[in-house]
């Protein structure tokens, strides 16, 4: 739990500098905080599983090496979290940007997947869906974390744009794993 005098100083900003600490709230899903401080502290830390679940279900999109500049911004549905500007010029990659934006190039969008599965998907890797009883890879993995002993796991996949909402998924070439949107 964040303390409650710590929540009290973020006024108009969800950002604020006391004692050479830096502390910036995030709202989505839940209200937490991160510490910015000059050397590591002791402190009850949320554990990183548990902020990298949080990450996940806000729509976050979690772009490691494996991922790096193979996909356009709008992919990650970064435009829903207002981290694409359409209307500056002129930075890096800002014409692909907005030809994807402005001429419905972008065929793909950042969903998280929810089930069971001893075995997490490869980063960077593909998962399967079920479609007239066969199995076909598709999607680009982002993230994976497994939540508990149970092999309840959620996985972070770019898959294209209009995909049935009721299609079953698994980790790739798990065949008792099971998937669907979260």
């Amino acid at each position: 739990a964040i303390p409650s005098e710590i929540l009290a100083k973020f006024t108009d900003n969800n950002c604020f500098t006391e004692n050479n600490i830096t502390y910036i709230k995030l709202t989505s899903p839940h209200v937490r905080v991160i510490k910015i401080t000059p050397e590591a502290i002791d402190d009850d830390l949320e554990p990183c599983s548990r902020w990298l679940q949080l990450d996940l279900e806000a729509g976050y999109p979690i772009i490691d090496a494996e991922n790096t500049e193979s996909l356009l911004p709008q992919a990650c549905n970064l435009q829903y979290l207002n981290a694409i500007s359409f209307d500056k010029g002129c930075y890096c990659g800002q014409e692909m940007v907005a030809r994807a934006q402005y001429r419905g190039a972008n065929k793909r969008g950042l969903y998280l997947l929810a089930g069971k599965s001893a075995v997490l998907p490869v980063i960077g890797g593909t998962i399967e869906y079920q479609i007239d009883g066969n199995w076909r890879e598709s999607g680009q993995v982002l993230a994976a974390l497994k939540l508990n002993q149970d092999n309840d796991i959620y996985v972070q996949v770019v898959l294209a744009n209009g995909i049935n909402f009721n299609t079953p998924f698994r980790v790739k070439g798990e065949i008792d794993s099971v998937l669907s949107f979260h």
